[in-house]
């Protein structure tokens, strides 16, 4: 468990099922939701919960933000690090897009870049926000991330096509930046 000075980020257990199925909204989709061929993902509250049970006896990657009362805030993630290219994706799903105006974001967001540049020594990190994902990109951007692309119409859900975004943030060592 971490303490920061917005939330408290801890391994997610499955009683946290709940929360992250509301999360799964599909009226609202997201792009760290999705699976590896651009579909929504609509899982039951028991097979979230399943799964977060066998997280739990293996290496923990998903997180849960907790404010400091302990009220659920949002979910992040590092997942898909590769020791070879030194890359790594970040995801950060927030309850109330109000979060990314708040330290509580910030402060998920800071503990994902410390595991991924500081523990794991990787050199860039993504993450994907949907066109409709404002909230998320602006605050990405606002933290230095650059966009690497859009990838327009990417899948169609709730008649309407879907944009898909990728941005990239690079560790300050490699002295980085877009297009290098």
């Amino acid at each position: 468990m971490i303490r920061t000075g917005h939330a408290v980020i801890r391994a997610t257990i499955p009683d946290d099922a709940g929360a992250l199925f509301r999360l799964y909204d599909p009226r609202a989709p997201r792009a760290a939701l999705l699976d590896q061929r651009r579909e929504m993902l609509m899982p039951t509250a028991k097979e979230l919960e399943e799964t977060l049970v066998r997280q739990e006896s293996g290496k923990a990657g998903f997180f849960t933000v907790e404010l400091p009362e302990g009220e659920i805030a949002g979910f992040c993630a590092l997942r898909g690090q590769n020791a070879e290219t030194r890359f790594g994706e970040v995801a950060l799903l927030m309850l109330d897009s109000a979060s990314f105006e708040s330290g509580v974001a910030h402060d998920a967001l800071g503990f994902l870049k410390d595991r991924a540049f500081a523990r794991e020594h990787l050199r860039k990190v993504v993450a994907h926000c949907l066109e409709r994902e404002a909230e998320l990109r602006g605050f990405l951007i606002q933290e230095g991330f650059e966009s690497g692309g859009r990838q327009r119409d990417a899948f169609y859900t709730q008649g309407r096509y879907e944009t898909i975004e990728s941005l990239a943030l690079y560790s300050a060592s490699t002295g980085a930046s877009h297009g290098h």
